[in-house]
């Protein structure tokens, strides 16, 4: 990964299966470790939910249902539930109003592992 100056995980319509794929590169095991030694991460919306202990998607919202190992660098539990609908906002203009929402998105204080 080198010594960037700072790490951005973005948003994602697939979070889960974007998680699966870092542990299993071992990009996660990278990106713990440049927190460890002082790096900064920014996560955006699913990004943001890969930062805590656990994601958990009980109904399978995702793809398959199940509770997955997030990164652990935030003290938080991820709860999908609902359903991940096109979202599109009025005022801007069409060309780039389209994106994806999380109906439901329940963040909880993790307890210690």
């Amino acid at each position: 990964m080198g010594h960037p100056d700072a790490v951005i995980i973005p948003g994602s319509k697939t979070t889960i299966a974007d998680l699966i794929i870092l542990h299993k590169t071992g990009m996660a095991e990278e990106i713990q470790n440049y927190v460890a030694a002082g790096g900064t991460v920014l996560g955006i919306c699913g990004g943001f939910q890969m930062l805590g202990k656990i994601l958990a998607d009980p109904e399978g919202i995702e793809g398959q249902e199940g509770r997955y190992k997030g990164l652990g660098l935030l003290p938080l539990k991820t709860v999908i539930a609902g359903q991940k609908l096109p979202a599109s906002g009025s005022s801007v203009p069409t060309s780039l109003k389209m994106g994806y929402q999380s109906v439901v998105t329940k963040f909880t204080r993790a307890e210690p592992v």
